[in-house]
């Protein structure tokens, strides 16, 4: 482990959506695993953001659950778990809703005297895209996202998970709404069905491969469709 891992930087980590399926199948069961190797940083706490009333415990109950479920690596570990779980909390509010926001405002600053997590803050968007712009808007107004220019000495970054918009227009539309309140070097997306396999090896097929290079391009392809079919539900999507 490098000193720069072991010197990774405090910070909250606010998921938005934290009742839905991505948080309990991959985001904490990834956040544990990154935990018990020892890859968080040592002021960290994680909290929840969705509209279903639900106390500290239950949420972690249920996170606890869908760990030991869907974890890479198993069995649970219970002592390291009864350690992790005093950093997981739970706030609920609708995604448009004012108070809800300054509650959290409140609630963060309470945790950054608690963890020593010195003011920064991540915030993971695992919503439905149609929330993107709202939930930036929100975080804008109530200073849960600070002037980077203005702030040097702590962080407030956002995670956008999922499509980002459904085309160029919208993906366009959506890039200009969300970067009224946010600079550009404060945003991440991430779409996890581009990590799937199928991409990958499109990928390496056509780059390791000179005699297509001439051939899969933008001049040649106008576009690529690619359908996974999946084995399982997945709750809570609608683009």
């Amino acid at each position: 482990m490098s000193e720069e891992t072991k010197q990774a930087n405090p910070c909250i980590l606010v998921i938005f959506g934290a009742t839905g399926d991505l948080t309990g199948r991959k985001l904490m069961p990834a956040i544990y695993n990154l935990g018990k190797d020892g890859l968080l940083p040592t002021s960290f706490a994680c909290v929840g953001f969705a509209r279903r009333p639900k106390t500290h415990e239950e949420f972690r109950k249920e996170m606890g659950e869908d760990v030991d479920q869907f974890s890479r690596t198993k069995p649970l570990d219970a002592p390291f778990w009864e350690h992790f779980q005093q950093s997981l909390f739970y706030h609920q509010a609708a995604f448009d809703d004012d108070d809800g926001y300054k509650k959290l405002r409140v609630f963060l600053d309470k945790l950054d005297a608690e963890h020593g997590t010195k003011g920064n803050r991540i915030f993971y968007l695992s919503v439905q895209p149609k929330f993107f712009p709202v939930i930036v808007k929100k975080l804008k107004t109530h200073g849960l996202i600070y002037n980077p220019q203005e702030s040097a000495e702590k962080f407030s970054n956002v995670i956008i998970e999922k499509p980002f918009g459904r085309d160029s227009s919208s993906a366009e539309k959506l890039q200009h709404e969300i970067e009224e309140s946010l600079h550009e070097s404060q945003i991440y997306r991430i779409d996890h069905y581009l990590g799937k396999e199928t991409v990958q090896n499109i990928l390496v097929f056509r780059l390791a491969n000179s005699i297509f290079e001439s051939l899969w391009n933008n001049k040649h392809i106008d576009h690529i469709q690619i359908t996974v079919a999946e084995s399982i539900s997945i709750i809570g999507i609608n683009y």
